[in-house]
């Protein structure tokens, strides 16, 4: 399994989020978080770090 971590600047609220997924739906982009938000709005993307899953 891949960690996915995306980076972004919020330019509706001015601040920096993370997020785990992107997701494609109603003709849009849209970006999740581990909490299972969603963001849709005016982002953008800064860094996309991709890491192999450690076994436990």
């Amino acid at each position: 399994m891949l960690n996915v971590k995306i980076k972004v600047w919020d330019n509706d609220k001015k601040d920096w989020a993370s997020f785990t997924s992107i997701e494609f739906k109603d003709g849009k982009m849209w970006l999740r978080d581990c909490w299972g938000h969603y963001i849709d709005g005016d982002f953008e993307i800064i860094e996309i770090t991709v890491s192999k899953e450690t076994p436990k």
